[in-house]
């Protein structure tokens, strides 16, 4: 695609303001530990059932079970998945509520869950929530006005496709938040992949962009700083996201991270559609039950 002058400028400007604006911001730690003391009990209430709340301008889906919340649950979608279709597609929704759980579905649109928007993506992604998003604009207004994903609390996480990837670099980004998080056929290590349309869409092109890829949102380069036990799951059939990108995570994780609690489940007839995600509901669920 060929753009303007003007257009190139304008899509440099907002970059440039957008990562001025998160370099200057400074991370709150009290946020993501242990003290809840700074909370207030005068949370507002939810009503039982499904409701929608809209932060920064973008839709987030809030299901409460009834006779009160065991945990919360922050569920995250594929690349390009509506936050709907974990609920609609599968039975995650119907069960976890069944069990106790208050569910968060945000819609993250084309989001690969990058820290920031850089230089090199596209001009017509920048309106993709991204992982920072997430972590310091979704969580802390939750935890500040509703009282969900506080310190200390029972907090899960659970995603797939590029989700599954965002519920590993957001556990990476919260400390200890989480108690435990399962991703269903993620990619953790762009690298493997370098032929991604999706990773340079944001990142550019892994030949002009290498260390980008290698070092800035890889899990793998960050995988010994991992603290949330994960259930790792995939379909060994998946010609989307190919299966050794989790095989090689999970090996990663168990090489510099052998105290982590970690589960690697790789279905034999599993590809990367709901018939699959949703075998593992049920697994996943059993998981968080230990935590």
């Amino acid at each position: 695609m060929r753009y303007s002058f003007f257009c190139r400028f304008q899509h440099l400007l907002l970059v440039i303001i957008f990562c001025s604006c998160h370099h200057q911001e400074q991370k709150d730690d009290s946020l993501f530990g242990k003290d809840v003391t700074q909370y207030s009990t005068d949370f507002i209430p939810l009503q039982v059932g499904l409701q929608t709340i809209n932060i920064t301008g973008i839709p987030v889906d809030i299901a409460v079970p009834y006779g009160g919340s065991k945990g919360d649950m922050l569920v995250l979608p594929g690349w390009n998945f509506s936050r709907e279709r974990w609920c609609s597609d599968s039975d995650l929704c119907k069960k976890a509520l069944a069990k106790g759980y208050r569910l968060v579905m945000p819609e993250m649109g084309l989001s690969v869950y990058a820290t920031h928007y850089y230089p090199q993506t596209r001009a017509d992604w920048l309106n993709a929530p991204t992982g920072v998003w997430v972590t310091d604009t979704l969580i802390r207004y939750l935890q500040n006005k509703y009282g969900i994903f506080l310190p200390a609390k029972r907090n899960l996480l659970i995603g797939l496709s590029t989700g599954g990837r965002g519920v590993v670099m957001t556990a990476l980004r919260t400390d200890n938040l989480f108690k435990a998080g399962a991703s269903l056929s993620g990619d953790f290590d762009q690298c493997q992949t370098p032929y991604d349309n999706v990773m340079g869409g944001f990142y550019g092109t892994y030949q002009d962009n290498k260390q980008l890829w290698e070092t800035t949102d890889n899990p793998m380069h960050d995988a010994a700083s991992l603290k949330v036990p994960m259930y790792l799951g995939h379909g060994i059939n998946d010609p989307v996201v190919p299966s050794q990108q989790t095989i090689t995570f999970h090996k990663r994780l168990q090489e510099c991270n052998p105290k982590l609690t970690l589960i690697l489940h790789l279905s034999e007839t599993g590809v990367h559609d709901f018939n699959y995600w949703n075998s593992e509901v049920e697994p996943a669920l059993n998981f968080f039950e230990k935590f």
